[in-house]
Formats: C-alpha cells, sequence, structure tokens
C-alpha cells in the first residue's frame, strides 16, 4: 500500500480553505490601500465618498474598477464611487463620472442658459494605472506564500 495518502487527502483538502483566506486578506489590504490613494485625488472628497466592497457595487454608485469574476468560490472586490448630496442622499453616480472624465457644455432645456462644463480632473485611473503591476505583484505574492503554506500542514 502507498504510505502517506492520509497525509496527501488532508493537505488537498484544506489547501483551497487557506489560498482563499489568505487571498482574501490580502485583497482587503489592497483595496483599503488603494481607496486611500484614489481619496488623496478626489476633487470633492466631502461629496465624493469612494470605497471598495465584495462582490458588486452598492445600488446608487458607479463602479470604477473591479478585480476577478463572480462565480462560485471566486473572489471579487469592487472599487466604487457614488456622490451623497443633500439633494440625493442615496447617492448620484453620475457626479462621480462627472468629474473623472469630464462633461462638455451645459445648457438648460427651458431657457438656453449655459450652465457651464466640468473639466476632467481623474482621480480613478491615474491610481489604478500606477499601481496595476505592484497589485499584481502583491497578489502574486499572496498567492505563491498560501500555497506554500497549504504545502506546509
Amino acid at each position: 500500500m502507498v504510505q502517506g495518502v492520509a497525509k496527501f487527502r488532508r493537505k488537498f483538502r484544506e489547501a483551497p480553505k487557506i489560498i482563499h483566506e489568505r487571498l482574501a486578506r490580502g485583497l482587503e489590504r489592497i483595496g483599503d490601500e488603494v481607496v486611500a490613494e484614489i481619496d488623496l485625488l478626489n476633487p470633492l472628497p466631502e461629496t465624493i465618498k469612494i470605497g471598495w466592497t465584495w462582490g458588486d457595487a452598492p445600488r446608487g454608485s458607479v463602479t470604477l474598477g473591479s478585480v476577478g469574476k463572480q462565480g462560485y468560490e471566486t473572489l471579487k472586490i469592487t472599487i466604487f464611487a457614488t456622490a451623497a448630496t443633500s439633494e440625493y442622499p442615496a447617492g448620484f453616480p453620475a457626479v462621480a463620472a462627472w468629474f473623472e472624465f469630464g462633461t462638455n457644455l451645459r445648457v438648460q432645456k427651458t431657457t438656453g442658459r449655459e450652465v457651464g462644463r466640468i473639466t476632467a480632473q481623474p482621480y480613478f485611473w491615474p491610481t489604478i494605472r500606477a499601481n496595476k503591476k505592484s497589485i499584481r505583484s502583491r497578489l502574486q505574492g499572496i498567492l505563491r506564500r498560501a500555497i506554500k503554506k497549504a504545502n506546509q500542514l
């Protein structure tokens, strides 16, 4: 009979749990750090709220980026922005996109009066682009260490 089968089966059963737990903790840390960096560039910090959540973004927000896929036993973190104002306490996501990408000249339909233009003040994509390689390498390192830990059982 082959020796070590029970030990192998135990390792094989426990490995996905350990890897999933370590990746989840790593994604939480990375999410917190990226949100903090995006918040530094936020043009309206008192109005535009930036955060992250597991799965899909909350209702009333615009999703600016996500990592992972939705499905069985997958990890997906979504970074989102919403603008809570006195008129829209539940959130008005268009404001976050207006400041990220800018708007054309806006004209009121009834009076024909020009209301202005919002120039683009990107705060999300520059941060994501600057950190993309770092995030990927950190996740690979977390995965590598988690596999080594699972193999040591």
